[in-house]
């Protein structure tokens, strides 16, 4: 169930629902038609909220039978985030591609690291066309990316486990595809 918390505007007052955890629920249940969504509603500072998304991403973590890794540092939201392979990731593609990485996530590989642009990025990549998108924009869509074992900027698009098939869709939206920058000849 989403959880919220009451805001205010600093400047007009007026009042609104700010969502802290469950954009993925609050999605369905638009995605639905529904009118009235049922909610969890919390007071919350900016260090409380911080504390229930970090509960949250580690129930999350526990509900896939993953670990969160220590000794990882998050990746920061204006990372770049390369998708090899065929484009355009849309449908089938991201299901199929979704696995257990032996760091003990559930998703799709990428390549992802603080501070590198999207030609060093695709350097990882054979196609002569990628994917690419940032941290921030999967965040917003209730996902995460978090580095994990394999080539040195290989990262995982955290999803859960039976995800539908209108999240993957919405995913593989925020992928564009671009000309490979860094592609092998």
């Amino acid at each position: 169930m989403p959880l919220v918390k009451e805001e205010k505007d600093p400047i007009s007052g007026v009042k609104y629902w700010c969502l802290i955890d469950g954009l993925n629920r609050y999605t369905a249940a638009i995605d639905a038609g529904l009118d009235i969504i049922p909610a969890h509603i919390k007071s919350a500072d900016e260090a409380k909220t911080y504390e229930y998304q970090i509960i949250s991403n580690i129930q999350k973590a526990d509900s896939q039978g993953g670990v969160l890794r220590a000794g990882r540092a998050r990746l920061p939201d204006d990372a770049f985030v390369v998708r090899c392979g065929l484009p355009p990731f849309r449908g089938r593609p991201l299901f199929t591609a979704c696995d257990d990485h032996p760091d003990g996530v559930y998703g799709f590989s990428v390549q992802c690291a603080a501070a590198l642009s999207v030609e060093q990025l695709a350097s990882a990549c054979r196609n002569n066309t990628v994917g690419a998108t940032t941290v921030a924009r999967i965040r917003a869509m209730g996902f995460d990316v978090v580095p994990t074992s394999g080539q040195p900027w290989h990262a995982t698009v955290v999803v859960p486990k039976g995800w539908s098939q209108a999240e993957c869709d919405g995913l593989s939206l925020l992928f564009e595809p671009i000309s490979n920058p860094a592609a092998r000849r």
